[in-house]
């Protein structure tokens, strides 16, 4: 059963815990906290993009619960995705030509299925894309907490479970909870979360650029000789 440690709209910290199938619908455990939304500009985190309460599957559902479609209004759909106006989205890499850059995150404000054309609010500028450029933004109702790293909201919602378990490490949680400045919610299995708090050990990246350093160094040196 879902329950809260705190579930009203001025507590600081809620704790909301969800096991098996309960889990799997986290986003509509997330509606409860509508009132977030009515009142904060808030944002959904968890640690990785894939899986069933992963960055993509959380996006769909979050788009379904709080910007539903409306008959006749018009949606660009590329790349696997559902671009409609009100929307949360976020850019992904970095556009020099537009002045938008990895991880602006803006709102759509309107769309032209005849020019063929998405115009997103940027802070006060707003950016027209082709709909063949959308591949460069992506839904942003959550984020991974990697890519919201240096930004705040008013309100965070974190998700955290056992399928995250590759990234689960105490340094990605104080990341996420460090986003939010009112309020925040972390949803998930409490087993998850231990684990995650326990692990202060961050794993190594092994790129190779070492070894390809090496290398580089030891041909320059014999072309010396």
């Amino acid at each position: 059963m879902i329950g809260s440690a705190a579930a009203n709209i001025t507590s600081k910290l809620a704790l909301v815990t969800a096991d098996g199938a309960r889990l799997g619908a986290v986003a509509i455990a997330r509606t409860r906290y509508g009132a977030v939304d009515a009142k904060f500009t808030s944002n959904g985190m968890c640690p990785m993009n894939r899986g069933s309460i992963g960055v993509r599957e959380l996006n769909t559902a979050l788009q379904i619960a709080l910007n539903p479609v409306r008959p006749g209004e018009p949606a660009a759909a590329r790349f696997g995705r559902r671009f409609q106006v009100r929307d949360k989205v976020i850019q992904t890499e970095n556009d020099y030509k537009k002045e938008v850059f990895n991880g602006d995150i803006g709102t759509i404000e309107r769309i032209d299925p005849v020019e063929q054309a998405v115009s997103i609010r940027f802070d006060d500028r707003l950016v027209t894309y082709d709909f063949g450029e959308l591949d460069e933004v992506s839904l942003a109702y959550a984020v991974t907490i990697h890519k919201a790293q240096g930004s705040e909201f008013p309100a965070v919602v974190i998700s955290v479970a056992m399928q995250h378990y590759m990234l689960l490490q105490r340094n990605l949680i104080y990341t996420g909870i460090t986003r939010a400045n009112c309020l925040l919610v972390v949803i998930g299995q409490t087993k998850a979360l231990g684990i995650a708090v326990r692990n202060d050990q961050s794993r190594n990246r092994y790129s190779g650029l070492l070894s390809s350093l090496n290398n580089l160094t030891r041909q320059n040196a014999t072309k010396l000789e």
